[in-house]
């Protein structure tokens, strides 16, 4: 423990993400879209369209809505 102790002595916040209890989006997926440089309105988040793309399934210009299920949203 004192070595993480040391560690976590060195850290200092650099930014913080607070958002209200209604926000759509949880932190972690912001901060994902965040660093993939993927700017969205709270709950629009593209993770759908980003995959099929992905996939090679949706063209760069497809317009289509896409729809994602996981299996822990399942």
């Amino acid at each position: 423990m004192p070595k993480l102790e040391a560690l976590l002595g060195r850290l200092a916040v650099t930014a913080t993400d607070t958002q209200d209890e209604s926000t759509r989006s949880p932190p972690h997926e912001r901060a994902l879209a965040h660093a993939l440089g993927i700017a969205a309105t709270d709950g629009c988040i593209p993770w759908a369209a980003l995959e099929a793309r992905r996939n090679g399934t949706a063209a760069a210009d497809d317009t289509a809505a896409w729809g994602l299920v996981t299996l822990c949203h399942w």
